[in-house]
């Protein structure tokens, strides 16, 4: 059997032996990521099976959503996940004279340039493995947030999530599909940290997805708005005024105008 762990654009073979997985250059993969532990999780391959081992992480491995416990034994298409990082095994019978992408080590990876870098191989591609959802992938980030915030660590819970809120906030602006599921979730894990760090910056960025959006702030939201603007201040009232300027122009029904008028009350608490 042949088996190889498809990362990003990258088809990494994965030869009998020890595979490691982790932030240390010393592992196999490296990730640069503060969120994977230095020496994160283990596959042991043999000729005919592969073991995920989790090797004591801090923050765990789940495959295909469920926590990794102890050890697995992983069959093809299992997803592992690691922080924000996804990777899938694939199986298959080994074929002759195939140029490959053997286990050396990958330092300092970081999954943006993955995805947008291709192996260079002269054989066909290989059968493309769907992305992960990006709402799965806040799900995850978001799943770190909350121990953290739990622990009382803000910092540690705002470094969780600064980089998908700006991902979300940059596909917004650049006119990326994205679901408003998403939007809605991202946006309240960003007003929380406004009120937990005392940030009005994450205030101005819940008004700013939903400008770039196009859309109406729900009415919970609003409220939410209402209460920690009392409690945060310095939002930035550019970015709010451009927001309002918006949605005058929109068709609103008459809940939706009510809503607004919430909204257009904010103007005085944004000092």
């Amino acid at each position: 059997m042949q088996f190889r762990l498809r990362y990003g654009a990258h088809d990494i073979e994965l030869v009998p032996g020890e595979f490691t997985i982790g932030r240390s250059e010393e592992c196999q993969l490296a990730l640069d990521d503060a969120m994977v532990s230095r020496r994160h999780l283990s596959l042991r391959i043999s000729s005919s099976s592969v073991v995920a081992v989790d090797l004591g992480s801090r923050n765990g491995v789940s495959i295909n959503g469920t926590r990794l416990k102890a050890e697995r034994l992983l069959v093809d298409g299992d997803r592992i996940n690691i922080g924000g990082h996804e990777m899938v095994l694939q199986v298959m019978r080994r074929q002759p004279h195939e140029r490959r992408l053997s286990t050396r080590t990958l330092q300092a990876v970081d999954i943006r340039d993955l995805e947008s870098t291709a192996v260079r191989d002269d054989r066909a591609p290989p059968t493309p493995v769907p992305a992960p959802d990006a709402g799965a992938k806040f799900a995850v980030l978001a799943q770190l947030a909350n121990k953290a915030f739990a622990l009382g660590h803000v910092e540690e819970a705002e470094r969780i999530l600064s980089r998908p809120l700006s991902d979300i906030l940059d596909g917004l602006k650049a006119g990326q599909e994205t679901a408003p599921a998403l939007v809605d979730k991202a946006a309240s894990y960003a007003l929380r940290l406004a009120i937990e760090a005392n940030k009005a910056s994450w205030i101005d960025w819940v008004i700013a997805a939903y400008h770039e959006a196009e859309r109406l702030l729900p009415s919970q939201m609003v409220e939410d708005i209402h209460g920690a603007v009392r409690k945060v201040r310095g939002a930035n009232k550019d970015v709010f005024e451009r927001y309002v300027a918006t949605m005058t122009h929109v068709e609103l029904s008459a809940n939706e105008r009510f809503i607004l008028q919430r909204i257009q009350g904010l103007r005085p608490l944004l000092v």
